[in-house]
């Protein structure tokens, strides 16, 4: 008969005691919460509206603003927008405000009202050297990563 084989008299094995002993499950557990992602973006400078400009979401990005501009008055603020614009109570956009924002875009992007108008008129996706010939954003920059 094969001799008896008690492995919890091991050297390389611990009794379920001292295992449960060692392991302190706390430990890789951060002591504070993560932040929110709204702090993040806020900390990055970054403005993010993601909804229908309704009175209160304009209210935070005009707060958002004035903060960032009080934190640091030289340093740039980054907006990302994926938003629909104004709309009205039954969730159609305010025409007035369409156009005033087509004029303000063509002003400052230096096309057209109407090829401005044609690019809103549906969903308008451009990479960052298309954003740059259209004009909505300045620059671009690359980014370049080692890995050694």
């Amino acid at each position: 008969m094969p001799p008896y084989l008690d492995i919890y008299d091991s050297p390389l094995m611990a009794t379920p005691a001292q295992v449960e002993r060692t392991v302190n499950y706390n430990e890789h557990r951060p002591t504070t919460p993560p932040p929110d992602l709204p702090s993040l973006l806020l900390h990055g400078r970054i403005v993010y509206i993601g909804m229908p400009l309704v009175p209160a979401v304009t209210e935070l990005i005009v707060a958002e603003l004035m903060y960032l501009q009080w934190a640091d008055p030289k340093a740039p603020i980054y907006m990302y927008i994926n938003s629909t614009g104004t709309t009205r109570d039954d969730n159609e956009t305010a025409i007035i405000n369409r156009d005033t924002l087509v004029k303000l875009l063509a002003k400052h992007t230096g096309n057209s009202e109407e090829t401005v108008a044609n690019a809103m008129r549906r969903p308008y996706y451009m990479d960052a050297t298309k954003a740059k010939e259209f004009g909505v954003i300045d620059k671009v920059s690359t980014l370049v990563l080692v890995f050694v």
